[in-house]
């Protein structure tokens, strides 16, 4: 596209929107500054080697309402909307499964928590030395079925869903899909860089201003200073790995959840390229 000079730089910006919609876009070469609220702010993209593979950045921080999570951390973690799940270090997603009642199934790959999570007013928030994205409970609780047709419940009755994080076990760190529609993100390739804001969901209004070239060439982005550089997480490594012993085991649900009940599907309506 750039060669063919319809954008003028190897960029593009992602907005999934929430988990209620089936719409959102990516546009190429352009931001779209209604669709984001706050600043957006730029990050380095990480790289283990000096070859700049995927869309690493260091995560510095999670506080679930406001207890903190985890704190002073430098987490290469990879921003994969092909990732319907969201995979972290197993002892931090121990820590927020303690927090929300999490229950692991090691057959599965997925926890459960009680529907009712999705009701309560708070945030899992995510730090990036200065970015902040904060994700509430609703877009985390995802619905299921049995093959019946009706809801799964837990052993005592509890009405159960699927929780939108995993451990990584000794596979990669992943940002997928569960934290993805509550940020709005552009990826500039030219500059080896991420921005970052928070969303706005559901909006119908737009206001694209294009991607030029040359160092901060994103629209009303602002680089963040002293940038923690990842210590941890680059290299982790078979990427396919998702179990953790060390995650707690789920209760048994009454009823079997179908396997076609349990995949995410995001589909892209908008694609906008500039001429």
């Amino acid at each position: 596209m750039v060669a063919d000079g319809l954008i003028q730089s190897k960029a593009f910006s992602l907005w999934l929107n929430d988990l209620g919609s089936n719409t959102g876009s990516i546009l190429f070469g352009g931001v779209d500054s209604e669709k984001y609220t706050g600043p957006l702010e730029t990050l380095p993209i990480q790289s283990g080697s000096g070859v700049f593979s995927e869309f690493l950045i260091t995560l510095t921080d999670i506080q679930l309402g406001t207890q903190s999570i985890s704190s002073n951390i430098a987490l290469a973690v990879l921003l994969d909307s092909g990732s319907s799940l969201t995979y972290l270090p197993d002892e931090i997603v121990q820590d927020i499964f303690n927090v929300v009642d999490g229950r692991y199934d090691t057959d599965e790959g997925v926890a459960y928590v009680p529907c009712s999570l999705a009701s309560e007013n708070k945030n899992l928030t995510f730090t990036f030395s200065s970015p902040k994205i904060a994700v509430s409970m609703k877009e985390l609780v995802l619905n299921l079925v049995t093959n019946n047709g009706k809801r799964p419940a837990f052993e005592d009755g509890v009405p159960a869903c699927l929780f939108g994080i995993a451990p990584a076990g000794r596979g990669t760190n992943v940002l997928g899909d569960t934290f993805l529609r509550s940020a709005y993100v552009v990826y500039d390739l030219d500059n080896n860089e991420i921005s970052l804001a928070q969303t706005r969901f559901n909006t119908t209004s737009s206001a694209v201003l294009e991607i030029g070239t040359g160092n901060k060439a994103v629209p009303h982005a602002t680089s963040v200073a002293e940038a923690v550089k990842a210590t941890q997480g680059i290299v982790r490594g078979n990427a396919k790995l998702r179990s953790s012993a060390a995650a707690a085991p789920a209760k048994p649900l009454m009823g079997a959840v179908s396997a076609a009940a349990m995949a995410l599907t995001i589909n892209f309506l908008l694609t906008t390229t500039f001429a």
